[in-house]
């Protein structure tokens, strides 16, 4: 979930030339707020997204994939293409409208022993993968943005899919996972790429 920061903040942006190589949590050049849950999307490495016909971001959607898949932060595994098909997708993007403080949400699902999907509670996700995940777009908040600001809300709420977590410690703003809008990020971060490498 991205909520919505009322004051205005200095944009400050940090960079890394290249993807940090595999440390204990110890030697990474973040504190350790725990970053992503125990479990994470099913077969996620490679996956079909679906943009809903109600869904007006259209553009904001495949630029914040083509973020996600090729960050300035290094590399990862990730591979989503574009499907109309709801059976085939592994990520379902909608739209909506409050005036609820919050940019947009995540929720993630997974089959019970009948083999129905079941919206997963969040101690869930440390104990079983999830089979899709869904991303709602708060156009209240979201119509009004620029295009740069709305794309970092769709790699946030991307990523809760891929079983990342929102981070609340100031000192972690700079993250793209930071709770609300006092984020710098504009894109996948290094913390948060080492944690999709870590996991797929």
């Amino acid at each position: 979930m991205k909520k919505k920061f009322v004051l205005s903040t200095t944009l400050v942006m940090l960079f890394w030339t290249s993807l940090i190589p595999a440390a204990s949590a110890s030697e990474l050049p973040w504190n350790d707020e725990d970053r992503d849950y125990n479990n994470k999307l099913y077969l996620g490495k490679e996956i079909n997204y679906l943009i809903d016909s109600d869904n007006e971001y259209t553009v904001s959607i495949p630029n914040a994939v083509q973020k996600l898949m090729y960050p300035s932060s290094g590399s990862n595994p990730l591979i989503l293409s574009k499907t109309t098909n709801y059976m085939s997708s592994k990520m379902d993007f909608y739209q909506y409208t409050d005036s609820d403080y919050i940019n947009g949400l995540t929720r993630v699902f997974r089959k019970d022993s009948s083999g129905q999907y079941y919206l997963m509670t969040v101690s869930e996700k440390d104990k079983y993968d999830w089979r899709y995940g869904e991303v709602f777009l708060n156009d209240y908040y979201l119509k009004n943005m620029s295009s740069a600001d709305r794309e970092e809300v769709i790699i946030h709420e991307m990523l809760h899919v891929y079983g990342l977590k929102d981070l609340y410690d100031y000192e972690n703003k700079w993250s793209i996972m930071y709770y609300n809008d006092a984020s710098t990020a504009t894109g996948v971060t290094t913390d948060a790429n080492y944690v999709l490498n870590a996991k797929y």
